[in-house]
């Protein structure tokens, strides 16, 4: 693999190191190998979590590489990784996101019947130096709030839906006769009368 970078004092440094992390909600497991696919720190599990990062970073500041010189690779798992891409971005290593589906059919390609956080870690890093990666999408800041915005804007209005529901039920079983007059006991106007009786 013969990646390179600009910008930096090693600007025609090949990337001499890949390494692979899966993500997952409570723990990481990373493995990293050279350009020939030779091991050259194997699988181990790190907490997802600041203090478990450092245990990767440290295992690859002590490699004779650079971080321009080492290329890292995720699989895009939800908000999970978002937090380590970040980090990994900003102490200057090459990243590449991948989609899970690339990865599972690389899994899937190479025979592997065993899935385990280590040996996806190993097939991430596998799946960069294949030359197969396909980069995925990594959303600005911006983007990403917004997004999360909408979601929580479409979690409250299904909750708003949801009590309403059940204020309708209420309401056609406790007072039938409210319904004749109103269609929606939930408008202002139904509220008014409403909180005016005893």
């Amino acid at each position: 693999m013969s990646q390179t970078t600009a910008g930096s004092s090693e600007e025609d440094a090949p990337i001499k190191y890949v390494c692979g992390i899966d993500v997952g909600s409570q723990s990481c497991s990373g493995c990293v190998c050279r350009p020939d696919k030779s091991v050259v720190i194997k699988p181990v599990t790190f907490a997802n979590a600041k203090g478990g990062w450092e245990v990767l970073f440290e295992k690859l500041t002590r490699l004779d590489a650079v971080p321009k010189q080492i290329l890292i690779g995720m699989e895009a798992t939800s908000l999970y990784g978002e937090n380590l891409y970040q980090e990994a971005q900003a102490r200057g290593y090459q990243l590449c996101l991948l989609h899970p589906g690339q990865t599972h059919q690389f899994h899937r390609q190479q025979g592997l019947r065993a899935k385990t956080d280590r040996l996806d870690a190993k097939t991430i890093a596998k799946v960069l130096l294949s030359g197969e990666a396909r980069a995925g999408y990594v959303p600005s800041e911006q983007i990403t709030t917004y997004r999360e915005l909408v979601r929580l804007h479409t979690r409250l209005s299904d909750e708003a839906a949801r009590y309403q529901n059940e204020i309708q039920i209420l309401v056609v079983v406790l007072f039938p006769e409210f319904t004749q007059v109103f269609a929606d006991p939930c408008l202002p106007s139904a509220l008014a009368v409403r909180n005016r009786l005893p």
